[in-house]
């Protein structure tokens, strides 16, 4: 190698030197040569050699030897190529058949990376301070670099410069980051260098800056306003250059109120929305406030040039009231129930219930039944009525400094009888006063009573009334005597006895003394068969 290079140290001054072979002449003649580096002469492998003219190719040995064989006489165009070095190529003729030694320098190119734009553009919207660029080291050196610039308004490049070197083939991605308060009104341009140790490339960086405004804005009205809160509103017309960073209210007592004289000052946060609203607390019932919004940028405070007025004033609570639970007939008592889902503005001094057994949406000027406590969340209380002989209407309450507020109306019907499992409501006393009843009357006296203001009782069924024999302890009052008084009439007709009697109807009977079933015959003159206690009921829903 060291030979090879001593010997082409003569080449550095030219680019191409051909001689001819003094062997002697033949019908066909041949190119052979070396191609070495142009800076230091050493033999370059692997370059791709090509004649033009014939299309045939090679490439360099680890010597950096090519040769061509079989070769017509005439000129001869070489053409060589290599990743990393420029092309070169040269003409050459062959003649008399000879072989022509050819020795051609290649160049290589300087390792500067590539970058993928010429200009870097972030336009003239106030919002777009990131963009970023590509480069790729496209030579087969590793590379080191570092960008440069001296500009005022790039506030940030990451990275500016290599921390490992850049292979070959690789991409590295470069953020740059402006700040547009240091931009001059219309266009603004710069160059920054990506420099390595063999070369340099420029990135031209544009923006465009704007006329910098404080923003402006619109005073909404006021909504939700109580004895000490309120919510305030605004419209953002033009978020101002630079956009604004902080937005809210001043409220004060006079008008026209600005950060120094407000009483209070009320930020909003700050996002995408034009529209934008905040609460104010802790005001006073009955003052007056005016309101203006604000907007503030780098330039300074903006205020809606409009303001807005409003008086607090007091808000009555939200109540609803609830089923009422435990109805006992007994006590002539039921749990009254009712909830508060807002305490008012200010807060209600007093809840309970209220009720009347004459006006459907009774008033504290009626019954009124106060509960202590207080916040939101169910109230209940028992409550003892002196007649519940009528329906009886109550409601919720709750008074605070506005006034009173109620909830819906419901009312209570206590009934005067007994609701068993089975959805079956029966009468809590015989209705013969001790005297037993043919059928035909037993069945009159339950159509025509009228227990608890109803009028669907009726006898019970065979199968209801054996169903009340078991329950003849707990509802109570029925005859148990073992004599004919025990029996109780049922609403179930029985098959025919006695056909040659020509009755009318038979019906099965209950014994409550012992629980057997009989038939009674239904409209005999007959003493035998035609009487029968009567214990009324009625089907629930």
């Amino acid at each position: 190698m060291k030979r090879l290079s001593l010997l082409f140290a003569a080449l550095t001054l030219f680019t191409v030197s051909c001689t001819e072979n003094i062997s002697e002449p033949t019908n066909t003649g041949g190119i052979s040569g070396f191609v070495v580096d142009k800076t230091t002469g050493d033999p370059v492998q692997t370059v791709n050699v090509k004649l033009k003219e014939t299309g045939a190719s090679t490439v360099t040995g680890s010597d950096g030897s090519f040769s061509f064989q079989h070769l017509e006489n005439g000129e001869y165009t070489v053409l060589l190529s290599k990743e990393g070095y420029n092309n070169n190529s040269n003409t050459i003729r062959v003649t008399n058949g000879r072989i022509v030694e050819c020795h051609i320098t290649i160049e290589r190119i300087p390792a500067v990376l590539t970058i993928d734009r010429e200009v870097l553009d972030f336009g003239d919207n106030y919002s777009n301070t990131t963009l970023s660029f590509s480069m790729v080291n496209k030579n087969y050196v590793d590379l080191d670099w570092e960008i440069v610039h001296n500009c005022r308004w790039i506030k940030e490049i990451d990275p500016e410069k290599s921390i490992t070197k850049l292979s070959f083939g690789k991409t590295q991605t470069v953020v740059v980051i402006i700040d547009r308060e240091l931009l001059q009104p219309g266009n603004n341009e710069t160059v920054i260098v990506v420099r390595t140790s063999d070369g340099a490339t420029e990135l031209t960086v544009k923006a465009i800056g704007q006329e910098k405004r404080l923003a402006a804005l619109n005073i909404a009205e006021t909504t939700e306003i109580k004895a000490s809160s309120a919510i305030l509103n605004a419209v953002i017309t033009d978020g101002g250059v630079p956009t604004y960073s902080e937005r809210g209210f001043v409220l004060g007592d006079s008008e026209m109120p600005t950060r120094e004289t407000a009483i209070k000052v009320i930020p909003a946060a700050v996002n995408n929305e034009t529209a934008f609203s905040a609460r104010v607390g802790d005001l006073v019932l009955g003052s007056t406030y005016y309101v203006r919004a604000y907007a503030t940028n780098s330039i300074g405070t903006a205020y809606s040039t409009n303001q807005n007025i409003f008086s607090t004033v007091a808000v009555l609570p939200t109540v609803s009231t609830l089923t009422a639970t435990s109805e006992d007939r007994g006590t002539k008592s039921a749990v009254l129930r009712g909830t508060i889902s807002y305490e008012g503005d200010p807060s209600y001094k007093e809840r309970g219930f209220v009720w009347s057994n004459v006006f459907e949406n009774p008033t504290i000027e009626e019954n009124k039944i106060v509960v202590s406590g207080s916040g939101v969340g169910n109230y209940e209380k028992r409550v003892t009525f002196s007649d519940i002989s009528k329906t009886i209407f109550y409601r919720a309450y709750a008074t605070n400094q506005q006034g009173t507020a109620y909830g819906e109306s419901f009312k209570i019907f206590i009934p005067d009888y007994i609701i068993l499992n089975s959805n079956l409501g029966v009468q809590k006393s015989d209705l013969t006063s001790n005297s037993l009843l043919i059928w035909d009357d037993a069945n009159n006296v339950c159509t025509n009573s009228r227990v608890s203001g109803l009028n669907d009782w009726r006898l019970p069924t065979k199968d209801e009334l054996y169903y009340l024999y078991t329950l003849r302890n707990e509802i109570g009052g029925f005859v148990v005597n073992n004599s004919r008084w025990s029996v109780y009439w049922t609403s179930t007709p029985a098959p025919e006895l006695y056909p040659i009697l020509n009755y009318k109807q038979y019906y099965y009977e209950v014994n409550f003394y012992n629980g057997q079933t009989l038939i009674g015959i239904g409209d005999s003159d007959d003493a035998t068969y035609r009487w029968g206690n009567v214990r009324c009921v009625r089907s629930l829903e």
